[in-house]
């Protein structure tokens, strides 16, 4: 896939992600995938493999920062919470990769050649070292970007929150962003803010409009996708037309 369209659709689906539950970005992005490049196997495993290492990549962000958590009062069991769901992630792809590759290579039910592919898929993170750390070294700068971004609003505000204090936290306030259970984070990552950033001596009203300014942000840049969304369309529209014109004539 060249490098210009899957930054199109993945600025697409992050605006989608905006408006839409929180899957809802990532299945725009697997519909433009199938669509456009024609593959849907592309398309399911590709998205779910990214979301794979960017949830792994937060939750071993969080895991390492276990002193800086515990220094300022955040509850041992949110560290217990994250290490265990790291540790069910990996059993799961473990599970996957040594049992299904090879023992379910002749089924073709839909759920089992699903883990199949999955496995297979896997396989080739596996093979290739050099880009999956590379791709998990982006998801690490991604979330401290994100950090960054927190600590300079907080400036902004003229808040107490310190870059150690944003550096720490802002990981666990985008993985409760992360849950499924909104539209954009919006309601879920204020609260998270709220409870976290209230250990370091933030108030509520202060935590919650260090974190609403980073939703609003985050709404900010992915405006473009929108513009991209409707370029996309009128050049699918275009090329519709010229094909019914073509098969006609």
């Amino acid at each position: 896939m060249p490098f210009g369209a899957a930054l199109r659709y993945s600025w697409i689906g992050t605006f989608a992600g905006q408006i839409l539950p929180s899957v809802g970005g990532d299945a725009v992005r697997m519909w433009l995938y199938w669509t456009r490049q024609g593959s849907r196997r592309i398309a399911v495993y590709g998205v779910m493999l990214e979301r794979l290492i960017m949830v792994v990549a937060l939750l071993a962000l969080v895991i390492l920062s276990q002193s800086g958590l515990a220094a300022r009062g955040v509850p041992l069991t949110v560290l217990g919470t994250a290490s265990l769901l790291l540790a069910c992630i990996a059993a799961a792809t473990a599970a996957i990769f040594f049992f299904a590759k090879d023992l379910l290579k002749e089924s073709n039910f839909l759920p089992i050649r699903a883990l199949r592919h999955a496995a297979e898929d896997l396989n080739r993170l596996r093979t290739d070292i050099s880009r999956t750390a590379l791709a998990l070294g982006l998801s690490f700068v991604a979330y401290l970007n994100m950090a960054i971004v927190m600590w300079i609003i907080g400036l902004g505000l003229n808040l107490g929150a310190s870059f150690i204090d944003c550096m720490v936290l802002t990981p666990l306030v985008v993985f409760a962003g992360m849950l499924p259970i909104s539209f954009g984070g919006w309601g879920v990552r204020e609260g998270a803010a709220i409870l976290l950033f209230g250990l370091v001596g933030l108030s509520q009203a202060e935590a919650f409009a260090l974190s609403a300014v980073l939703g609003l942000c985050s709404v900010a840049v992915t405006l473009p996708g929108s513009v991209l969304w409707l370029v996309q369309e009128r050049a699918d529209e275009a090329r519709r037309k010229q094909e019914d014109q073509s098969s006609n004539s």
